[in-house]
């Protein structure tokens, strides 16, 4: 049986994909259902949908996903569809300015015709930047957002977390910059007692200064507007937005629609793994300097933060990389757990959790710290309970 992967569906997304549930079954159910996007929020929604027995379809205006089927679902090109009022479309990329340009110049009606699929996560953060909340612990991060099967009926992380207590905040690609200036726009809002730092060592490493990360526009500019006193806050989001992005898409795409051979999949997750962990960290390096930031301003503010190095799929590492990963890595979490350490600061300390789950307790469709299967998940956060309990 093929396992079908999907971001792990939490509170908020949950009340998003129902709200999008009730548009459609109360006003346009008349019409079919398509999702525009193919990408990992499109197989989380569609999955969704799924288990409860909607009929729907997609399309994507990448010409390789046409006249394919992904997770059983047929793929249509956009023209088929924006010819014909017969279909209702949900919106579900990261970036929907685009798409909804396109289908507004198709004649189509926003509310009428489509929606768009709120970022849940986003939306979190704005209302934490706007309104504070209420937990005294936050943790920040974005690994522990990690692809489980649909097939396992086990809390995400990211629940457990929320069920001990704590404040969850995170997006895919948020990493150090984004976190020190989200720190400093929350800690105006809410006295914060404690904070976990739920770290993927890759985030370091030179890679991010290569890839895209930019996922977010609206999120950044909301943040933008909140943020003008803070200093370097709105040139830091305009050289952002300037960001371009890499072409190496070919090379890290992931098996999604199960027809790549696989020499190609292998080749796909040993590219992955080098531009994550080849590369070292620069002690002058950009996120390490704000990861040092934000320990700081953390210890400033009178919180204790627990820095915690998430797992990683050391076994597949070494595969991949021919048994240089844990020489590789070694270096990486290094200089990392050197940085914490030279706080000389007693509320600041780090948990290292890198080698804490064998393989079998990952679900690897790419990279080696995604999918923490539901053992692994239990695992690291009973080994994170009694820094949130104060213990």
């Amino acid at each position: 049986m093929a396992v079908v992967l999907f971001e792990a569906t939490t509170r908020e997304q949950e009340r998003s994909y129902e709200e999008l549930r009730s548009q459609y079954l109360m006003h346009h159910a008349d019409r079919k259902l398509i999702l525009f996007g193919c990408g990992q929020r499109g197989l989380s929604f569609g999955a969704w949908l799924r288990e409860r027995e909607i009929d729907f379809s997609y399309t994507d205006n990448s010409e390789e996903t046409w006249a394919t089927l992904i997770n059983g679902q047929p793929v249509y090109p956009p023209d088929d569809i924006l010819s014909s009022k017969d279909y209702f479309v949900v919106i579900t990329v990261n970036k929907p300015a685009e798409i909804r340009v396109q289908l507004q110049e198709a004649g189509w009606i926003s509310g009428d015709d489509f929606l768009e699929m709120e970022d849940a996560f986003a939306e979190e953060i704005k209302n934490a930047v706007r309104n504070g909340f209420t937990q005294n612990v936050l943790a920040l991060g974005d690994c522990f957002l990690s692809s489980v099967s649909r097939f396992e009926a086990e809390p995400s992380m990211r629940v457990l977390l929320e069920e001990l207590g704590a404040k969850v905040l995170g997006l895919p690609n948020i990493n150090m910059k984004e976190y020190y200036f989200l720190w400093k726009l929350l800690e105006r809002k809410r006295k914060i007692q404690r904070v976990l730092l739920l770290l993927d060592i890759s985030t370091f490493s030179h890679q991010f200064c290569e890839l895209p990360r930019a996922q977010h526009p609206d999120l950044w500019k909301e943040l933008q507007d909140a943020g003008q006193q803070i200093e370097g806050f709105t040139k830091f989001l305009e050289e952002e937005k300037r960001r371009e992005h890499l072409q190496i898409s070919d090379l890290l795409k992931t098996n999604r629609k199960e027809d790549l051979p696989e020499s190609t999949i292998c080749r796909n997750k040993r590219m992955n793994t080098i531009l994550n962990y080849l590369f070292s960290v620069k002690p002058e390096g950009t996120e390490l300097a704000y990861f040092q930031r934000l320990l700081d301003a953390i210890a400033c503010s009178g919180a204790s933060c627990l820095a915690v190095l998430l797992p990683v799929n050391y076994e597949e590492g070494e595969r991949l990389m021919s048994g240089h990963f844990a020489e590789r890595y070694e270096v990486l979490r290094r200089t990392v757990v050197n940085a914490v350490n030279a706080r000389f600061c007693p509320q600041i300390q780090v948990k290292d959790l890198s080698f804490l789950l064998p393989g079998e307790d990952f679900i690897s469709i790419r990279n080696l710290n995604e999918g923490f299967r539901s053992n692994g998940r239990k695992k690291i956060v009973h080994k994170l309970e009694s820094f949130i309990l104060g213990d």
